[in-house]
């Protein structure tokens, strides 16, 4: 972030900047030191010229910070409001968080990098973690929900070479750039010390660096 200085960044989840956490996975289900509030909380003080938005359940661990401001998702999940200060509903994941604070903001035109889960065949993994990206199974339910959430605004998503989109309108990495595409480990994208942070999270389940 601090060498693409974007003027907007979504936090979208809940509760990740208290230094204490409940994990909510079935099979650990307790309190933990949070492993990477520390991590999130950099992201906000190294990047002042960046203007930061997160969930307003994490309003007592980051109201410190001026270039901060919050949205809620008090309303269903299932409806189609877009309100980020009253009914904002489009919180099932981040990515309907990210479309939906475009559309609030007034955006028309939107390329999709990396949301992988619109594929046919969806690339699973993150960009963090330790092991290289794999194909999964089909997810038709995610699409559909997807289309619906992205009605009315003009959506071209940007795949890598291999891998098909017909739900929506792409184009390939290589045909969008003109460049052939470099892998990359995560190390030679993120610094070694956070590097350090993710992995002892990972121990804790609080973050994923390596299948489960």
């Amino acid at each position: 972030m601090q060498n693409r200085r974007p003027e907007y960044n979504f936090f979208t989840d809940s509760y990740l900047f208290y230094p204490i956490l409940f994990n909510t996975y079935p099979f650990v289900r307790k309190f933990q030191k949070n492993e990477f509030s520390e991590i999130l909380q950099g992201i906000i003080q190294n990047n002042p010229k960046t203007h930061n938005f997160c969930n307003i359940t994490n309003y007592y661990a980051v109201r410190k910070f001026e270039n901060l401001s919050y949205f809620h998702h008090y309303g269903a999940r299932t409806g189609q409001s877009y309100d980020l200060a009253y009914h904002f509903s489009t919180c099932g994941s981040a990515l309907e968080v990210m479309v939906g604070a475009a559309r609030f903001m007034g955006v028309q035109n939107i390329y999709l990098f990396g949301c992988d889960y619109l594929y046919d065949r969806p690339q699973l993994g993150h960009f963090y973690a330790d092991y290289v990206p794999f194909i999964g199974e089909p997810m038709p339910e995610y699409l559909q929900k997807m289309k619906t959430t992205l009605e009315g605004i003009n959506v071209k998503v940007v795949r890598p070479k291999g891998y098909s989109c017909e739900n929506f309108d792409s184009v390939t990495y290589e045909d969008h750039f003109g460049l052939e595409p470099i892998y990359r480990h995560n190390h030679e994208m993120i610094e070694e010390s956070i590097l350090y942070q993710m992995r002892i999270a990972h121990k804790k389940f609080q973050l994923q660096m390596e299948p489960f």
